[in-house]
């Protein structure tokens, strides 16, 4: 049996993860690993892309402006060969121009599956408009089958609500969790957390 279990409420905090780019293009992230409830000892890795808009260049697309984005993932193993390659193109919008000039995170997250291991990954943002790029390094700690009844990797949220939108990038088993790659939270306010834990209660 899955239990999902979503908001972990706490006395807020401020915690500020602060990761270095390469290139004129600025961007943050994060990462969680979900096991694939199947057996095979497989995981769901998911990367979450914060891009500022005042980073972007945005052109009017039938009346809304518009942004578009590459997004590149490679993944090397401990031997440094390559086990993943891929680029995403993305568009997003805002409804202002003063929307397009705040530092109002635009949230993108890639989702793939892989083996158990120890990973390195390269990360690259273009804005396809400027050409401007911003590329990062990403460690991802050795993923092990660490068995049953316990809590996988957790997923700091900006907020979790209930949803039947099965389109969304964003969408887990009945709700919409939206990733806060900044991980900065200030107080007072509550934290969403989203985990899962497999065979609970077998």
């Amino acid at each position: 049996m899955r239990w999902i279990i979503l908001i972990f409420s706490l006395i807020a905090f401020s915690h500020i993860v602060v990761m270095a780019q390469e290139g004129g293009l600025g961007f943050i992230y994060d990462y969680s690993v979900f096991p694939v409830p199947d057996g095979s000892g497989d995981c769901y890795l998911e990367i979450y892309f914060g891009i500022p808009c005042n980073q972007l260049t945005f052109e009017t697309v039938e009346g809304s402006l518009e942004a578009s984005l590459l997004i590149g993932v490679r993944l090397l193993d401990e031997d440094g060969n390559v086990v993943l390659e891929d680029i995403e193109g993305v568009k997003k919008s805002v409804s202002s121009l003063e929307e397009a000039e705040s530092e109002r995170l635009i949230l993108e997250q890639l989702t793939y599956r892989i083996e158990g291991g120890y990973y390195r990954g390269e990360l690259g943002v273009t804005d396809v408009l400027s050409k401007t790029t911003g590329t990062s390094i990403m460690e991802i700690e050795e993923i092990k089958d660490i068995g049953d009844g316990i809590i996988y990797d957790l997923q700091l949220a900006s907020n979790i609500y209930t949803s039947e939108d099965e389109q969304s990038i964003f969408f887990k088993n009945g709700f919409i969790v939206l990733p806060n790659p900044s991980r900065i939270y200030r107080e007072p306010v509550n934290i969403p957390l989203y985990f899962e834990v497999d065979h609970f209660g077998d």
